[in-house]
Parts: C-alpha cells; sequence; structure tokens
C-alpha cells in the first residue's frame, strides 16, 4: 500500500469515527458530510504543506465560498466567507455571512457555517476575528428586495426599513453564542417601474456595506457606507465607528460622500481593507474624489486617490492625494492596502492600461507609499512600485492582494493572471519580495488537473513565513463544475526550484493555452532560456528570456500541440504543453 492508499484509507476511517460519534452535530450534517467526501476526494496531501477544497457544482440552489484566511493562536485557519443563495431567476444573487474553520494538523479537516437571517442578505465579506481564543463575526444585514427570491423581505410580517451591523461571539463549532446587534435606519424602496431595478433590486434599494475594519486595542474599528442606491450618488454618508466587543458601539461620526458616476459607491462589491492604524490615528485610502471631507475637487490634483488621515476620534486631520506611476488619469480599481511594521503603506491595485488594451482592466500593481509627513506638496511619497501586464479581466481581484510576513519582513504579492478570454486556463502569481520590491521569487499555482480557471481571493502571510492563498476555481470543459480552496504553502516552498515542484508549484507558465499565433512563456528565472519541440522531438525554437515575458510569433507553425521547456543554468527548470488552435 503506497502512501496516497494510506492516506485515503485514514479519511475513510476518520469519517466513520466521526459519523458513529453519538455527539454528531445534526444541525450540521450535511455540511460536514460534504466536507469529509472533499477531504477523500478533493485534498492534496503530497508535497505542499496542505490544500483543503470544497468542491460544488453551479447547479447547486446554495454555495459555501472562501474569502479572506487568517492563523489563530492554536494553529487553526478561521476562513472569512459567504453562502450564495439562488434567486428565483436562477442566478447567485443574495448573500449570507459564514465562517470556516480549518484544522489543518495532519490530514486537513474543517467545519463550515453560514448565518442565514430571514429577509436579510449580506452586502459584504464578513471580517472574522479571534479575542482572548474566541473567533468573532462582524457583519452586516441589509433587507433583500430580490423579488425573485425565497428570503425577499416582502414575504415576511415585518416590513423592514432598517439595516443590521452585527457582532456575533462563536464557539468552537462556530455556533453563535452571543449576539449583538446595532439596527441603523435606511432609505428602503423598491423601483417597480425601473429597468434596473428589475434586474438588480438589491442593487438599487438602499444598503449598509461594511467597507473596512480592523482590530485596534481593546475595540474593532471599522468604516461602513449607508447607500441609498447605485442610481442616487449623491445620498451616500460614510461612517467610521469603534465597537468594543459586546457589540457596544463607543464612538461614530458619519460624513456626507459627494458621488460621481466613478464613485466609491460603484465600487464597494466585495471591498474589505482600505483602512490602516498609524500613529496619529487613522488613514482611510479612499478609490477616488466622493467624499466632502476630502476638501479637495477634481481639478485641485491630477489624481486617482486620496488618503484621508483621521485622529483617534475619527475627526479630519489632513487629506494626501496618491497616484499610479506612470500612468496619469488611471482609476485605483479594487484596492487593498495593508500597514507595514516600518510605518508605510502598501496598496495592492488594478489599474486600465490604454498603452496594452483597448478596453477593460489589463494591468495590476503594486505600490509603497509613505504617510507624507515630509512632503511639501499634497501627494503621497511614492517609494516603491511595481507593474505587472494581467490581459483582460475576467474574474475579480483578490479582496488582499498583499501581506508583510511577520517574521523577516518580506512581502507576498499575489494576482491572477487572466489570459484573454473565459475559455483559456489561467494562473494565479505568487511574487515573494523583499521590502524594497527586490524579487526574491515568482511562483505560478492553479488547481490541479488541465482546463482549470483559478481566481485568487486573497493572499496572507503566515506567522513561519509562508502564506496562505483562498481561491476559486472552475472546469472550463465541464462548465457546472466549481471549487473553493484554501492552500497553505511553507517558507520553503520558495527557496529554489526543487522545493517550489515539491509544494506543487511553477516557475514558469506558457499562455494564452490554448493559443493562436502568439506563445508567452512567462516566468522570473534569470539567465535562462526557452525551447519549443514539436511531438517528434524536434526542437523548433530556442530563444533566451531577457523579461518577464517573452513572446513567441507562432504563426508559421501548424495547429497541434507542443512541447516547451525552460531552462536555466543548463539544468530544466519548467517543461509543460501548448497547444495551437
Amino acid at each position: 500500500m503506497d502512501l496516497a492508499e494510506i492516506l485515503v484509507f485514514w479519511r475513510f476511517f476518520y469519517i466513520l469515527l466521526l459519523v458513529s460519534n453519538k455527539n454528531f452535530n445534526t444541525m450540521n450534517t450535511k455540511v460536514q458530510i460534504l466536507v469529509m467526501l472533499a477531504l477523500i476526494l478533493g485534498a492534496k496531501t503530497y508535497g505542499q504543506e496542505w490544500e483543503h477544497s470544497h468542491e460544488y457544482a453551479y447547479s447547486d440552489t446554495c454555495v459555501f465560498s472562501y474569502s479572506e484566511a487568517s492563523e489563530m493562536n492554536n494553529g487553526n485557519i478561521a476562513v472569512a466567507s459567504t453562502m450564495a443563495y439562488k434567486s428565483g431567476v436562477g442566478d447567485f444573487y443574495s448573500l449570507q455571512p459564514g465562517v470556516a474553520i480549518i484544522k489543518p494538523a495532519q490530514i486537513p479537516y474543517c467545519e463550515q457555517q453560514s448565518y442565514f437571517k430571514p429577509g436579510f442578505y449580506t452586502s459584504n465579506i464578513p471580517y472574522v476575528f479571534e479575542k482572548n481564543d474566541t473567533l468573532f463575526l462582524l457583519a452586516t444585514y441589509t433587507p433583500d428586495h430580490d423579488f425573485t427570491y425565497f428570503n425577499y423581505h416582502r414575504n415576511y410580517e415585518e416590513q423592514h426599513d432598517y439595516a443590521i451591523l452585527g457582532l456575533y461571539k462563536l464557539d468552537n463549532h462556530l455556533d453563535i453564542t452571543n449576539s449583538f446587534e446595532t439596527r441603523m435606519p435606511i432609505d428602503t424602496f423598491e423601483l417597480r417601474d425601473n429597468h434596473d431595478w428589475q434586474a438588480m433590486p438589491n442593487d438599487y434599494s438602499g444598503s449598509l456595506f461594511l467597507f473596512s475594519a480592523l482590530q485596534d486595542d481593546n475595540a474593532i474599528v471599522g468604516a461602513y457606507v449607508k447607500r441609498y442606491s447605485m442610481g442616487h450618488y449623491a445620498n451616500d454618508s460614510m461612517f467610521f465607528f469603534r465597537m468594543d466587543y459586546q457589540g457596544q458601539v463607543l464612538d461614530k461620526v458619519g460624513y456626507r460622500m459627494k458621488s460621481t458616476s466613478s464613485s466609491l459607491s460603484r465600487t464597494l462589491f466585495l471591498r474589505t481593507h482600505h483602512m490602516v492604524r498609524n500613529g496619529n490615528g487613522f488613514i482611510f485610502f479612499d478609490l477616488s474624489n466622493n467624499l466632502y471631507l476630502s476638501g479637495k475637487e477634481e481639478t485641485d490634483f491630477e489624481s486617482e486617490g486620496y488618503a484621508l488621515y483621521l485622529d483617534h476620534n475619527f475627526n479630519p486631520i489632513k487629506v494626501k492625494a496618491f497616484r499610479h506611476y506612470n500612468q496619469p488619469h488611471s482609476s485605483f480599481y479594487d484596492m487593498s492596502v495593508v500597514r507595514t511594521p516600518w510605518g508605510t503603506n502598501l496598496v495592492s491595485t488594478e489599474y486600465y492600461d490604454a498603452s496594452q488594451s483597448s478596453s477593460g482592466i489589463s494591468s495590476c500593481a503594486l505600490y509603497e507609499y509613505d504617510d507624507g509627513r515630509d512632503s511639501k506638496s499634497g501627494y503621497l511619497n511614492m517609494l516603491h512600485h511595481l507593474q505587472r501586464y494581467q490581459f483582460n479581466r475576467m474574474d475579480r481581484t483578490p479582496s488582499l492582494g498583499v501581506d508583510v510576513c511577520p517574521i523577516d519582513w518580506t512581502i507576498y504579492y499575489g494576482y491572477t493572471l487572466n489570459t484573454v478570454t473565459n475559455s483559456t486556463d489561467s494562473w494565479m502569481i505568487i511574487e515573494h519580495l523583499y521590502a524594497h520590491f527586490d524579487t526574491i521569487r515568482t511562483l505560478y499555482y492553479d488547481h490541479e488537473g488541465e482546463r482549470v480557471r483559478s481566481f485568487m481571493s486573497s493572499i496572507t502571510a503566515t506567522r513561519d513565513g509562508g502564506c496562505i492563498i483562498v481561491y476559486g476555481a472552475k472546469n472550463l470543459d465541464q462548465t457546472n463544475q466549481r471549487w473553493s480552496c484554501v492552500t497553505k504553502f511553507p517558507p520553503e516552498a520558495f527557496v529554489g526550484i526543487d522545493e517550489a515542484h515539491d509544494n506543487g508549484l511553477k516557475v514558469a507558465i506558457a499562455y494564452p493555452n490554448p493559443g493562436k499565433d502568439l506563445l508567452n512563456i512567462r516566468t522570473g528565472l534569470k539567465d535562462a532560456h526557452v525551447e519549443i519541440y514539436d511531438l517528434t522531438g524536434k526542437l523548433i525554437y530556442k530563444q533566451e528570456i531577457t523579461g518577464e515575458i517573452t513572446a513567441i510569433n507562432a504563426e508559421s507553425w501548424p495547429s497541434g500541440t507542443y512541447l516547451w521547456k525552460v531552462v536555466e543554468n543548463g539544468k530544466e527548470a519548467e517543461t509543460g504543453k501548448w497547444m495551437k488552435e
């Protein structure tokens, strides 16, 4: 019996023990059985430290989706999640907050719960915090206006005209032991004769959106938006708040937002990290000039964003503008911000690059800004930057795209290479960087198997120097098949080529695959070259690698399958197949 067979046997034995346990939680039986089946069929156990993969079908009536992972004090992984329920018209529309706990000791085991509230949905990824070895869920609930859906709020006796900001204390099985809810009046309405409302009623009705939240000593600090609707920009309001762990709102300050067609209201979906703490209070990074409290007009600066400085009581101190490197008038899309241990701010973002594409978002970037203390201008100082060609965006960008390793202050930067169309493979890219952005290692990862499209949801540095990625994937041939996954990579995976391969990572990729007249080889390797072979083993092409992307003209090649190799210092570093249509 080989190792794989032994592992499968022990997983099956472990499930029998769980099912036979008299204390088996009947309320969670369905979820636990699904997760345990994933242990048998969906968990990779070779090389890399671990991966938990939850498989589902797009035809399912509800789908549990992982979003962001964080390490707990006991070594388990807490994953902020959502449960998506299908509306009456067949699409996944209304979300409910959820939490998963992955216990990675030996074979990963997962428990997960969603928190359904009749007549309500959540418009954002929830936040999961640990305090004194206890988990807390911070989530919002807004009246559900999807009239095609079983949870439509008018189906309930109480006609909701309020939203809920809730803090929920969880036990070891993710059941709620204490519930602390604050009701907030919102503008709730229905535009029955409006085409936009009929197509997306929740987007065109009043809602509460939790925009950022972080732990601050013995309290939770955050920002939320009371949004009138996407179609009525001028009535949005931003609130900054401080809440204790008994759910009491200790401080709250509200500001009216100046919203435009490019406003923050239109870029809210699943954003989570725009606020950081500094020595004088907090900094809120705003995507565009849409807050009255900024005190600036769009004509004041040639800028794409503003950093709003607040004191500890959320009073505005100053505003600094920030912008892209060498990309004037390019907006910051789906931005996430983290504070470094050395007192600067890392901003991960995507942007429209007119030099690369005639439409859509085609590039991503990582910036380091200081706090502008020494800047006499109105701008934040850009200390370091890198920009990466990403092709057209097909899936949402990571809600957390960058994190700092607590051991050595190196940086993990993650994003997805979306390759032009929805019918080609995509790759998740993990860049391990020094603090000054010089590259340690660039690695590539996708879900196991061919013809699978993977897209990263978040990347988190771990205490041992490695990282965790959360991602989704779908089968391009069996389009009903989907996965939601959490993968932990140990620090040694980023040491060398062999170590990367041992942990399921690649050091070079070929795309788009399948392709037509252009083959791109992407790698961070130096002193390397690429070789292309036909299926007879004949070498038909060879080229030195001089940059991040090596573009090869395949126009004269016959349609078929080719073998490619990347060779570094005389040693084969990576190989694969590429198909020309």
